[in-house]
């Protein structure tokens, strides 16, 4: 009877272990870092304010820049990125 209690309480014991540890992974690893990056690609742009193409003179006055930004106005861009187009 003794060896029957102290197995089922064994088995408690180690069921416990494996929940705890399950619900402690679960719990570090969230969205990775593409998934995240998905659903901000996903949302830009739903509340009106999408980063778009507004171009700058050089100082230089040998090219401009194309940069993608809140207040642009032409396409639909991906915030921060640049282009350099020489004259």
């Amino acid at each position: 009877m003794k060896k029957k209690l102290l197995y089922g309480f064994a088995v408690i014991v180690i069921a416990t272990i494996v929940a705890w540890n399950v619900n402690v992974s679960s719990k570090r690893y969230g969205l990775s870092d593409i998934s995240l990056a998905n659903v901000e690609a996903l949302a830009q742009g739903e509340d009106g304010s999408a980063c778009k193409w507004k171009s700058v003179e050089a100082a230089c006055g040998c090219g401009y820049w194309a940069l993608c930004d809140s207040d642009g106005n032409g396409y639909v861009c991906d915030c921060g990125d640049m282009k350099w187009y020489p004259s």
